[in-house]
């Protein structure tokens, strides 16, 4: 049986956007800190990019994004939803040398039965909106930092992707997945 993750480990969590989360983001436009609330409860959360990462790559090249800079750093603002993904809905992550259709190198994510519920859920209520052409993008977080902002194009239920920017960065994102990973020494 696989190790039992650390918490806070991963999280899959929608990308905030305008037409969705218009209060959000004018919540979190005057929020100096990390976490947004709306009436005491969180609901946001600006969260770093990690660097050299297809998250950081995507930020380039897309103006729909909402982020700040935060300490030189680009910060992305994601929201927190019922059906967020943690790493207790992994079961296991595997970089055996795939690709994405962009021919990036990708950990490969088999989620556990609860969590291919939360997973059809999620994508579900966050498929692209044709009528209003909008396309709505999940974070890939690993270690409290954004590693990847696919878009969601269609309802997912068991497997999905994790695109990274080397083999090296996909051996390790699947290693923390697995909480085989040690931490770097403090």
């Amino acid at each position: 049986a696989p190790l039992a993750l650390a918490t806070g480990t991963f999280a899959m969590r929608i990308v905030a956007n305008e037409s969705d989360h218009g209060k959000f983001v004018a919540l979190a436009k005057d929020t100096p800190g990390v976490t947004v609330s709306d009436a005491g409860k969180v609901v946001a959360e600006w969260l770093p990019v990690a660097a050299n990462s297809r998250a950081s790559q995507q930020l380039m090249k897309a103006d729909h994004f909402i982020t700040r800079e935060s300490n030189s750093r680009p910060e992305l603002l994601v929201v927190y939803g019922d059906y967020d993904l943690t790493e207790k809905h992994v079961r296991r992550a595997q970089f055996g040398g795939s690709t994405d259709p962009d021919g990036h190198p990708c950990v490969d994510v088999l989620a556990t039965e609860e969590g291919s519920k939360f997973l059809r859920r999620l994508t579900r209520r966050n498929s692209p909106d044709k009528a209003n052409d909008l396309t709505r993008h999940a974070a890939m977080v690993l270690r409290g930092q954004v590693y990847a902002v696919p878009e969601i194009e269609t309802v997912v239920s068991t497997q999905f992707i994790i695109s990274t920017t080397s083999e090296e960065q996909a051996t390790h994102l699947a290693s923390i997945l697995n909480g085989t990973d040690q931490p770097p020494p403090h």
